[in-house]
């Protein structure tokens, strides 16, 4: 929860598109995920996580906010 209740300027360093990364933010909003239907639109937003082994991926865990890592 409080990943995401960040201020926008602090989550946008984790949003990417690159699936190789081990930790990324990022949306389903994208044209290819967006299901549109009548005047209202779905879509998801996500966490890429990865942690094992843990020496390969804990250097991408974010800084912010503190207490998640």
């Amino acid at each position: 929860k409080e990943l995401l209740d960040m201020p926008e300027e602090d989550m946008a360093s984790y949003c990417s598109e690159d699936m190789t990364k081990s930790f990324m933010l990022f949306s389903g909003s994208s044209n290819s995920n967006l299901n549109t239907k009548g005047n209202v639109s779905y879509w998801k937003d996500g966490v890429k996580h990865s942690c094992h082994p843990l020496e390969e991926h804990i250097q991408s865990w974010p800084e912010k906010p503190a207490r998640y890592r």
